[in-house]
């Protein structure tokens, strides 16, 4: 492992690592490949944890800050300007009670689509991110991305397996 740590880039070495328990290591070439910058390392294991984290509070039904995070921002489905939408994110943290900070790292487990136009810059929130949107981004097969997502879910416990398999069905995927 050392040897092979010593032929390639950090950066590489930082995403194989992350993803090596998870997904086959065709997987884990595909996405390691597409790795040019330091902030791309970890993209696609975050993807895989954020849906299974909000797979997660979606099924299971116990109150918690992050299932109200998620709940309150799906609501933001229509265009809004950007000062609106970081408005309405701060108004979710206060009706929350949690900081804005929070909200945002929920925010990013999202879909979140932009547009510019004659107004200014415009956001929305788009839904959690699918599995076409996962395996488009990274040029992999859905197999793929649910054979990641499975073991993800896996590792966290019998719950988030569950919750992550009956949200892959909704999605029209047999898990």
């Amino acid at each position: 492992m050392n040897e092979f740590k010593r032929q390639v880039t950090a950066t590489h070495y930082a995403c194989l690592k992350a993803l090596a328990p998870y997904v086959s290591f065709e997987t884990c070439q595909s996405v390691v490949i597409q790795v040019k910058r330091k902030a791309d390392t970890h993209a696609f294991f975050q993807m895989l944890m954020s849906r299974v984290e909000t797979d997660f509070h979606s099924q299971i039904h116990r109150p918690s800050k992050t299932r109200e995070a998620i709940q309150e921002l799906l609501k933001l489905d229509t265009f809004c300007l950007n000062d609106e939408f970081k408005e309405e994110i701060q108004e979710i943290a206060k009706r929350i009670g949690v900081t804005k900070k929070d909200v945002e790292g929920v925010l990013k487990m999202m879909n979140v689509e932009s547009k510019r136009t004659n107004q200014g810059r415009m956001k929305r929130v788009d839904g959690v991110q699918s599995v076409d949107d996962m395996a488009q981004k990274f040029g992999l097969s859905h197999e793929q991305v649910i054979e990641g997502l499975i073991n993800m879910a896996k590792s966290k416990g019998a719950l988030y397996e569950k919750a992550t398999r009956a949200e892959l069905r909704k999605e029209g995927f047999t898990a």
